[in-house]
């Protein structure tokens, strides 16, 4: 759909932000046609397309798998209603268990059964940023300074493109070198950085709270 915060892409690609939920259901549509459909003739609001069909046919029936970043509780709920594989954050580990029980209840209290729900978590992905090193301290000091001004500089990229006249959310600072203990807090926005020891336990955190798999950046 895009960004949280960049409002300046979706001027760069012709669209707005208001619009970006109806570009991103109708681009869905066209894209399941696309791969099941011969002689497709596609007229929606944003997209005008004919042809005879793609090759080669994808090899998943019907169609491959499609996921959905969902970063808030809306986006969450709105994927769990219609059984999609969800692209999840979380801004703490205990924020982001309270993510999976929210998708887990809608879906089941949507018509899904116990399987059917499983399936999908079996397939969503976690988010997290991941610096690894030899000690907590080596991992730390190198991490946190850099992450910090990658959004300083993000921040201002922000600051000086997005369009005025469009409110888009300003994304929370990184967590603070100072904010971390020796332990890892599973109710604080850490990222996966520190020793083996120490991501280890972090990802033993996520996976007690429903994690599957993660994506790490």
């Amino acid at each position: 759909r895009g960004s949280n915060f960049n409002s300046f892409e979706y001027v760069g690609f012709g669209a707005t932000v208001t619009e970006s939920a109806e570009r991103l259901h109708e681009g869905e549509d066209l894209l399941i046609q696309a791969w099941t459909t011969d002689n497709l003739n596609y007229q929606g609001k944003f997209w005008q397309v004919s042809f005879p069909s793609i090759r080669p046919r994808p090899y998943q029936k019907p169609h491959p798998t499609l996921a959905r970043s969902a970063s808030t509780e809306a986006s969450i709920v709105e994927m769990a209603k219609i059984g999609r594989i969800p692209l999840l954050r979380g801004r703490s580990t205990e924020h982001l268990g309270q993510c999976i029980q929210l998708y887990r209840e809608t879906m089941l209290s949507s018509g899904f059964s116990e399987p059917e729900v499983e399936e999908a978590l079996d397939q969503s992905w976690i988010w997290r940023q991941f610096y690894l090193a030899e000690t907590d301290q080596q991992a730390l000091e190198t991490f946190i300074p850099a992450y910090e001004r990658a959004y300083a500089t993000i921040s201002q990229y922000r600051e000086h493109w997005n369009p005025r006249d469009i409110s888009v959310p300003k994304q929370p600072p990184p967590l603070p070198l100072s904010a971390y203990g020796e332990a890892p807090d599973p109710s604080a926005a850490e990222a996966l950085v520190g020793s083996p020891k120490r991501v280890a336990e972090q990802i033993a955190q996520l996976r007690d709270v429903g994690a599957k798999n993660l994506m790490l950046t």
